[in-house]
């Protein structure tokens, strides 16, 4: 699912001429310097494809490795992973292993949002990454996000947000523990089907593993 997004997203570049005929491949990943297109204007286009994106504070600059902020994060961290979903063999950034030498916090750190994505789905199994989720399951649940703080339900807008949906609850201690000056939702809700093996457990154990 992720693929094809950032597909149409490429289109849509081509379209807005932001990559030059001359310069147009037969894949998104032939496109010359995809992963940074999809991080740029297509990113936008990715993202609106899932269910809109959002403004974030504190992400002008902003890097791979260092602290921005949970929405900026956020944002960045899944442009970081459809990026190299369209450019695999991208050496720059392997998910599997990617660590920024610091670690914490790491839900405001783009880099470890990207491998969050990563270890949702790949059949990796380190320690911590309990989690081997068809994509397009775990897209849905980013696509159908929804949290409610006070009367009202909002589109996920940051990690916890989309955490707490991935696991259809919210503990309250651990969210202030792992999401320190961050509300916990009163609820969350999204519209995917569960797998046959989901497990809020392991999905706790993958989430903390890499953003908590």
């Amino acid at each position: 699912m992720m693929i094809n997004e950032c597909k149409i997203a490429v289109g849509r570049a081509r379209r807005m001429r932001e990559i030059p005929r001359s310069k147009w491949g037969k894949s998104p990943s032939e496109v010359p310097g995809f992963p940074r297109r999809c991080h740029r204007r297509p990113e936008v286009s990715c993202i609106k494809g899932m269910g809109g994106t959002w403004r974030a504070d504190n992400c002008n600059p902003y890097r791979i490795d260092q602290v921005s902020s949970n929405k900026c994060a956020f944002k960045e961290g899944l442009a970081d992973y459809g990026g190299n979903v369209g450019a695999p063999d991208d050496p720059r950034k392997n998910w599997e292993t990617w660590d920024d030498g610091v670690g914490s916090p790491n839900g405001k750190i783009e880099g470890y949002v990207a491998t969050l994505f990563h270890d949702l789905i790949d059949g990796g199994r380190e320690t911590g990454d309990e989690t081997d989720y068809d994509a397009p399951y775990v897209m849905k649940v980013f696509k159908t996000c929804e949290v409610k703080f006070t009367l009202f339900w909002k589109d996920r807008d940051d990690v916890s947000d989309f955490v707490w949906c991935l696991e259809n609850r919210v503990n309250t201690s651990v969210h202030n523990s792992k999401f320190p000056g961050l509300s916990a939702p009163k609820q969350v809700k999204e519209g995917a089907t569960e797998p046959d093996d989901w497990d809020d457990d392991d999905i706790r154990s993958t989430w903390i593993l890499n953003v908590g």
